[in-house]
């Protein structure tokens, strides 16, 4: 009878300190033992259709920060503008989460880049960023490929008009994630996939199919770690780790492929870069064939998470808002034009005619004034980076040769859908020629 005490007391103990929130924890849902407030949110999320939407109305009730938790995990809602600032540049949040969800893609540690903190991330985020600015799309020689890849695009669809006698129905929330996925594997590898039926195009299918059953809160066993063992399928666990699993597997083949025809003399990429620094004497624990094929992990994810996305969110609204995509047309033929010289057509610069112009704001051009110089200006590209510059160079390529229009009786919706990232329901436009 004693024992059944004490253990009735304990468990009144344990659920009190489960459910007690921490010293000035942020307003917020009550908890209750083992689920936390993962029962309200769930039901705000079912009420709303949308984690933003649930999240807009917990502020409304206990302010910018909303104080949770769900399973073993405390979460801290940020919705101000003035507390989203501080997460972004206050280095206490540099910081990454630990448990399963994290490690188990990338064999029971915290590798890689996206969940890394400490030492680790910021010696493997500095040299990942400078080899992405190194073989960024901007670069002459990934350039080409990038031309190519958006030329590819452009030619698929001008096909698929043809064929439609003028016009053709396009879905646009999935059409970009292997192109997207293409240009960066042309940036770790320096080589392309073909988009028809490639390894690459059946890896975009299961990421996005990842990302669509799992919202920013994730899955039932990142809260609940027990789930993985009890029910594998229902807690998400076993897709989750599939799909890391296959991913794996590819980069790891693909990784012992390069290193067969690696010439550190002359690096393909941002891999070939990453090897010289593993075959170097200089090289440190942090640099291994794990960590390499984590980052790549990374990168995939977060290449086919982000830009596709917000590329289709951003022909949804042109395509619901005409008269913006006229607008973003008559722009790019009045500064870029239509028209093209001809290949090898040679071009000089009369600099004498320009330097002595009047037009051109010279006083007295033809005075000599030593302390007259051009002003400084923008001496970089401002679209260096990856993401920027496939956003820029596929939509202003689109909207160069299509109109985007909502096809008649089915216009698309511009409700949110939940995942990583936010993401647009599955939605078609109406393509025709300019």
């Amino acid at each position: 009878m004693l024992f059944i005490v004490i253990i009735v007391t304990l468990i009144f103990i344990w659920a009190y300190i489960d459910s007690k929130k921490p010293h000035n924890f942020p307003p917020g849902p009550k908890w209750y033992p083992i689920f936390g407030c993962a029962w309200l949110l769930y039901k705000l999320g079912k009420e709303t259709n949308s984690l933003k939407e649930a999240s807009r109305k917990l502020s409304e009730k206990y302010g910018p920060l909303v104080g949770s938790k769900i399973g073993t995990n405390r979460i801290v809602f940020i919705c101000g503008v003035k507390e989203t600032y501080e997460l972004f540049t206050r280095d206490e949040f540099n910081g990454r989460p630990d448990g399963v969800f994290y490690t188990c893609r990338t064999w029971g540690e915290r590798k890689g880049i996206l969940f890394a903190d400490c030492t680790l991330w910021q010696e493997q985020r500095r040299f990942i960023f400078r080899q992405l600015r190194e073989y960024a799309p901007d670069r002459s020689n990934v350039s080409n490929f990038v031309n190519e890849e958006i030329l590819e695009m452009i030619n698929d669809i001008r096909g698929k008009i043809e064929q439609g006698g003028g016009a053709c129905v396009l879905r646009m929330d999935n059409f970009f994630e292997i192109h997207i996925l293409n240009t960066l594997w042309i940036m770790l590898t320096g080589t392309k996939y073909r988009t028809e039926g490639s390894e690459i195009g059946r890896l975009a299918e299961m990421l996005m199919e990842l990302f669509a059953q799992f919202d920013m809160i994730g899955p039932l066993f990142s809260h609940f770690p027990i789930l993985r063992y009890i029910c594998p399928n229902l807690s998400g666990y076993n897709k989750y780790d599939d799909v890391h699993k296959k991913i794996c597997k590819f980069m790891e083949q693909e990784i012992e492929n390069l290193k067969k025809t690696y010439n550190p003399s002359a690096p393909r990429g941002v891999i070939d870069a990453y090897l010289t620094v593993m075959n170097s004497s200089e090289k440190n624990d942090n640099y291994s064939d794990t960590q390499l094929q984590a980052i790549c992990l990374d990168l995939f994810f977060a290449g086919a998470e982000t830009s596709p996305k917000t590329l289709s969110f951003g022909f949804l609204y042109l395509l619901l808002y005409p008269q913006v995509q006229r607008k973003a047309q008559e722009e790019l033929d009045r500064i870029v034009g239509r028209e093209r010289l001809p290949n090898d057509t040679i071009v000089m610069l009369n600099g004498h005619g320009f330097l002595m112009d009047q037009k051109a704001g010279w006083k007295n051009p033809e005075a000599f004034d030593p302390e007259r110089y051009i002003k400084d200006g923008k001496h970089r590209c401002i679209a260096e980076d990856f993401a920027k510059k496939n956003l820029f160079l596929i939509i202003a390529s689109f909207l160069q040769n299509f109109n985007f229009d909502a096809v008649p009786g089915n216009p698309p919706l511009t409700e949110f859908v939940d995942g990583f990232t936010a993401g647009v329901k599955p939605y078609y436009a109406l393509v025709t020629l300019r």
